[in-house]
């Protein structure tokens, strides 16, 4: 077998890649460049009969092709997920990238801690930890989260009284990988009464990248099993949420842009983009978090709930809030038995946007390269 990959239009930096297969491939094994010899790891993943071979693309010029064949032999896992009373431990090369909060102590799943590159954190401990000199405002900002403000009238975004929660109820696949490892997730979304509203299904991949990017993907899918789902046009949401480390904030010197050019508070929150990074200096290292927006998502580009206090999260349903006009609403009704499916990918970078290069990491993510598949 032989891939052949075409970078098309744009330079290739860092790329996670996908093909579907047909043949049966080992779990692991290697992809060696017919010119150059360089070895790159690879996974097959195989989930309901649906098999895709995964590798990640170091660098490719715009305009340039590789071909690789297959070399089978089995590749050292990298990615390793290992299962603990109420969480998840998310390891590369047996370093901790972050855990993955499931108790049912807590209103709804998160990630805590997400370290970045140089293993410094690059969320805020409150509430999960009380540290000197960060912020300890709006309780609810867990690290990273999924929530939403309204949905059929529940409150499934703060812990104040009466508020709806998310019900950890199995995981579908937990999956280690040389390439990348994987979590599916069965949630529901019920109200303060223990009423169901709808279910998710929560796919997250941890890629084996340690310096300088990490990257996450997310898969959110929303099935309005109980009937009809109305996601209220509320600002208080974010379908994928973030709280940054507090030396991040926007108003302790951090910076927040966006594909467009925006700069700052002003200029970004409320305004769609494809992409919104945030970055600063955290323990004397410049760091940065950016979440990008798939083109085939829901009101893409999404509108930014963004904030110098640090809150940073994308939410397609605030437009009235966003746009200051009380008749443009967001409401959208998912009908019984719909689905409303969202994509992200988050990188942990060092730098600022630019530095970071997190325009050229969109178009990896959003027009990936060419491949073609030779027997």
């Amino acid at each position: 077998m032989r891939i052949k990959v075409k970078a098309g239009a744009h330079s290739r930096f860092l790329c996670p890649l996908e093909i579907p297969l047909e043949a049966d491939l080992p779990a692991s094994f290697y992809l060696k460049e017919m010119h150059s010899g360089l070895l790159l790891s690879a996974q097959c993943e195989d989930y309901g009969g649906i098999k895709k071979m995964v590798f990640l693309l170091p660098f490719l010029d715009s305009g340039d092709e590789l071909v690789f064949e297959l070399v089978e032999k089995e590749a050292e896992e990298k990615v390793r997920i290992e299962r603990k009373e109420d969480r998840l431990d998310i390891l590369l090369s047996d370093v901790l990238l972050t855990s993955y909060h499931i108790a049912s102590s807590f209103p709804r799943p998160f990630l805590y801690p997400l370290y970045g590159p140089d293993g410094i954190p690059v969320t805020r401990n409150y509430p999960m930890a009380e540290v000197e000199g960060e912020s300890k405002d709006h309780k609810h900002h867990r690290s990273l989260w999924v929530a939403h403000g309204d949905v059929n009238g529940v409150d499934n975004w703060s812990e104040e009284e009466g508020h709806g929660r998310q019900l950890h109820r199995e995981f579908l696949d937990v999956r280690n990988g040389v390439v990348r490892g994987r979590i599916l997730e069965k949630l529901e979304w019920v109200d303060a009464e223990g009423r169901k509203v709808l279910e998710e299904e929560r796919e997250i991949s941890f890629y084996n990248l340690l310096s300088p990017l990490r990257i996450i993907d997310f898969r959110i899918c929303f099935t309005a099993t109980e009937g009809d789902v109305v996601f209220g046009d509320t600002k208080e949401g974010g379908i994928l949420s973030i709280r940054v480390a507090s030396e991040m904030e926007g108003s302790r010197g951090g910076r927040i842009e966006n594909s467009y050019g925006g700069v700052g508070e002003k200029e970004t929150w409320g305004k769609r983009a494809q992409w919104c990074d945030y970055s600063g200096i955290v323990r004397g290292k410049k760091l940065g978090i950016a979440v990008l927006d798939h083109p085939c998502n829901f009101r893409h580009p999404t509108y930014w709930h963004v904030r110098d206090y640090g809150l940073f999260t994308a939410n397609p349903f605030g437009v009235s809030y966003f746009t200051g006009n009380p008749q443009n609403r967001g409401d959208f009704r998912l009908v019984k038995n719909g689905k409303l499916e969202f994509r992200y990918r988050l990188l942990i970078h060092k730098g600022n946007a630019k530095e970071a290069k997190v325009e050229e990491h969109f178009l990896n993510y959003s027009y990936p390269p060419e491949i073609e598949v030779e027997k």
